[in-house]
């Protein structure tokens, strides 16, 4: 899919166009897929809307051990969708990001409370703005947001996960080769299922034609290491062939988990002409 944005510094304007492809699979090991994402943010705006408020791509997890993951992923999605959009207060990227963030907290809590088998549910979300010259980013749980630099073949985690085990990594009480053994991976942040979140809220403002935006569920982090990740997308003739084959090579190391993929490139506009 391809869009093409405008943005304005001085008296210069740069234009970009850029592409995405996103995919999802349950794995080998899990009976549902508790996934979901976003990745064809104009279906439900207005071209005009998108240029004024960005354009909008996700990855949900639903929590794995709790009935309902694939409901709160979906609701966390739908949520945003739809509430982004809205007319509001002329308010920054940011913050119209962290009032959506909430409102999908409260609105998987609400659904939980009035369908009891569901009690406990949650899911992470993982989101980014395309918005001018800046990729605004919004992060709850352990889906990832990185970026790739092909031109120097650089990939940076730009979100922290909301996890024990990085916490203790964080913290220096487990080195990152033991926390890729560990088993388990207790979140301490999720949507619906925490009694107050946090969302971490951030922002890249220095994009250049070429960058590559991958975010991702647990299910490819937690067992494709990100040297090899790289490898994939830099070696991918297209952006879906590169989340296909993120997908395959997960599950060849067992697909333990459901994986989801969102990859978004930017590119010089006068290029494609």
């Amino acid at each position: 899919m391809m869009h093409l944005i405008q943005s304005q510094q001085s008296a210069m304007k740069t234009r970009y166009v850029y592409q995405s492809a996103g995919e999802t699979d349950r794995g080998l090991q899990k009976t549902t897929n508790e996934d979901c994402y976003l990745e064809h943010p104009q279906v439900l705006a207005h071209e005009n809307i998108l240029q004024q408020l960005g354009y909008l791509y996700a990855v949900a997890d639903g929590v794995s051990g709790q009935a309902g993951g694939e409901i709160a992923s979906q609701i966390a999605i739908d949520t945003l969708r739809m509430y982004y959009v809205l007319p509001q207060v002329d308010i920054p990227p940011e913050d119209r990001l962290r009032n959506v963030f909430l409102e999908a907290h409260r609105r998987i809590e609400e659904y939980a409370q009035t369908h009891s088998q569901y009690a406990g549910m949650g899911t992470t979300l993982t989101t980014i703005v395309l918005h001018n010259h800046t990729v605004y980013y919004a992060h709850v749980g352990d889906s990832r947001l990185y970026l790739l630099r092909p031109e120097n073949r650089s990939m940076n985690q730009l979100t922290d996960d909301h996890s024990l085990v990085a916490k203790f990594v964080r913290e220096g009480k487990l080195t990152p080769e033991e926390a890729a053994e560990e088993d388990t991976n207790v979140l301490e942040q999720a949507l619906g299922c925490v009694s107050k979140i946090h969302v971490d809220i951030g922002e890249y403002a220095s994009l250049q034609a070429g960058d590559l935006f991958l975010l991702c569920s647990d299910g490819l982090s937690d067992i494709v290491p990100d040297a090899k990740i790289r490898e994939i997308i830099l070696n991918a003739p297209t952006l879906s062939d590169a989340c296909h084959r993120l997908i395959t090579k997960a599950n060849q190391y067992g697909g333990k988990d459901n994986i989801t993929v969102v990859l978004v490139a930017l590119e010089d506009a006068q290029e494609n002409l």
